[in-house]
C-alpha cells in the first residue's frame, strides 16, 4: 500500500504522563506500519503553550492548535480538539470532553464551542472504541449511525503474559490489589480506598500505578487511606515494560471508573491470568464478557464484587484464554478498510 497524503494526528505526551489512549495510538500507528501504509503524523502538545518567559496557559494551545494546524489532503485525527477542515476520519476513545462542560472553566467553554462544531461536522467518519461509545455518539450527539464504525482495542498477549517476573514487595499477609489509571476522580479511586476500607483496611496493600493527573485529589484519596490504616504504595507512571510485574503481583486489578470508553487495564491483566474487578458499566460489560466481577460504581457494590473476586476468582489459564481472542492486527482492521473504501490508502 502507499500513501494518498494521508497525515495523522496524534495527541503528544510526555514520557511520565503517557496514558491509555498514548499505548493505543502507538499501537495502532504500528499496525498501520506493518501493513505499508505510509502517513506523515503531526503530533500536537496539550502542555502549558509558551512565548518566551510568558506563560500563555493550556486552552490557549489548544487554540493555537485549531486555528495552525491544518495540513493537506486527507486526515485521520486521532485527538479531538484539532479536527482541521480535511479530516476525514476521526478515533473517539469516549465523549468524555462533552460532559459537564457547563461547569468548566469559562476559557474551555469558549474554546470548546469551536471543538464541538468541527467534530460534529467535519468528519466524514468517526471511529468509536465500542459499540457503547458509538451508542454515545449516536444517542447523546446525535450523529448518524451509519457515519459510525466501531474498533476495539487490542491487547499484546505476547507482552503481557502470565509469566512475567512479580514485584518483590514484603514478605506479610497483605492482599496485593492493583489499580492502573490517570489520577483523577473519573478513575473513582476514592471509591476503591472507602472499599478497602469496609472490607479492613489492614488486609490490603494497594498499588496506584498512573500519573497524578489531578494532585488535589490525589491529595485527597491519599490522605484518607492513611486515615483509615490502609496501606497506599504510589508508583506513578512506570515504563510500559514494568506494567506485566505489576499484574502478575497483584491478586486483583480493581477499576472502578465512573466512565470509560473502553478500558485497558482489564484486560492486560486477564492477558496476565489475573483477575478484575470493574464497575459496571457498558463498555466494560462489552469488553469483557462474564470474565470479570462487576459493580455499581460505590464502595457498597465495590467492596461485594472485591470479596466475590477473592473467594471466587477465574483461572489464569481461562482468563489467558479470553484475551487472546484481542489483538491489535484485529484493531487495525477496521481502519485499514475503510482507507481502502475512502481511497486514503491504495494497492502499490
Amino acid at each position: 500500500m502507499t500513501r494518498t497524503g494521508l497525515t495523522v494526528i496524534a495527541q503528544y505526551f510526555r514520557p511520565f504522563e503517557e496514558t491509555g489512549i498514548a499505548h493505543h495510538t502507538a499501537s495502532l500507528l504500528q499496525e498501520f506500519l506493518r501493513a505499508g501504509v505510509s502517513f506523515r503524523t503531526i503530533t500536537i502538545p496539550v502542555t502549558d503553550f509558551r512565548i518566551g518567559p510568558l506563560h500563555m496557559g493550556y486552552y490557549q494551545r489548544l487554540a493555537w492548535n485549531r486555528a495552525t494546524v491544518k495540513p493537506r489532503g486527507a486526515v485521520h485525527s486521532m485527538f479531538i480538539p484539532v479536527i482541521p477542515p480535511s479530516t476525514r476520519i476521526v478515533t473517539v476513545w469516549d465523549i468524555a470532553p462533552f460532559r459537564d462542560v457547563d461547569q468548566a472553566p469559562a476559557l474551555w467553554r469558549f474554546v470548546f464551542r469551536g471543538i464541538r462544531h468541527d467534530f460534529l461536522e467535519r468528519p466524514e467518519v468517526y471511529m468509536a472504541n465500542t459499540n457503547a461509545v458509538r451508542d454515545d455518539l449516536h444517542g447523546v450527539l446525535g450523529i448518524s449511525m451509519n457515519r459510525i464504525r466501531v474498533a476495539p482495542p487490542g491487547v499484546d498477549t505476547g507482552f503481557f503474559r502470565p509469566d512475567a517476573a512479580p514485584l518483590e514487595l514484603p514478605n506479610d499477609s497483605r492482599v496485593p490489589i492493583l489499580h492502573v489509571g490517570i489520577g483523577y476522580r473519573r478513575k473513582g479511586i476514592h471509591l476503591l480506598v472507602e472499599s478497602l476500607g469496609r472490607l479492613g483496611a489492614h488486609r490490603f496493600r494497594l498499588l496506584r500505578v498512573g500519573p497524578p493527573r489531578d494532585p488535589v485529589y490525589v491529595s485527597g484519596y491519599r490522605a484518607r487511606a492513611e486515615q483509615i490504616g490502609l496501606e497506599l504504595v504510589e508508583y506513578g507512571h512506570v515504563p510500559e515494560e514494568a506494567l506485566p510485574g505489576f499484574y502478575r503481583t497483584a491478586r486483583l486489578l480493581v477499576f472502578p471508573s465512573l466512565h470509560e470508553g473502553a478500558g485497558m487495564p482489564p484486560l492486560e491483566a486477564m492477558a496476565c491470568g489475573t483477575n478484575a474487578v470493574v464497575s459496571d458499566l457498558p463498555a466494560h460489560r462489552e469488553r469483557f464478557g462474564d470474565l470479570a466481577f462487576y459493580a455499581h460504581p460505590d464502595e457498597v457494590h465495590l467492596s461485594a464484587a472485591i470479596e466475590t473476586a477473592l473467594a471466587h476468582p477465574y483461572s489464569p489459564d481461562t482468563l489467558r484464554r479470553y484475551a487472546l481472542r484481542f489483538s491489535w492486527a484485529q484493531s487495525a482492521a477496521p481502519y485499514l478498510q475503510l482507507y481502502r473504501e475512502m481511497g486514503m490508502i491504495r494497492p502499490e
